[in-house]
């Protein structure tokens, strides 16, 4: 591909996959009322990946972050 057919994308403020992919569960809970098992069906999900993505960020919430110093 030569670099006129290239667009260029500012990539310093992009979010990450993971930050992507919790952002859209919680829109897909908050569309469903919170009901678990209809995200899932939405998501193309079991309800126990999203009780364990639910649990995953709980968690990382939860945890220490460290700074460098």
């Amino acid at each position: 591909m030569s670099q006129e057919n290239m667009i260029a994308i500012d990539v310093t403020n992009l979010p990450t996959l993971q930050e992507v992919e919790r952002q859209y569960l919680n829109l897909v809970l908050s569309k469903t009322a919170g009901n678990k098992p209809q995200a899932a069906k939405i998501l193309g999900v079991t309800v126990k990946t999203v009780y364990n993505k639910l649990n995953e960020y709980k968690a990382q919430e939860a945890a220490p972050t460290t700074e460098p110093s």
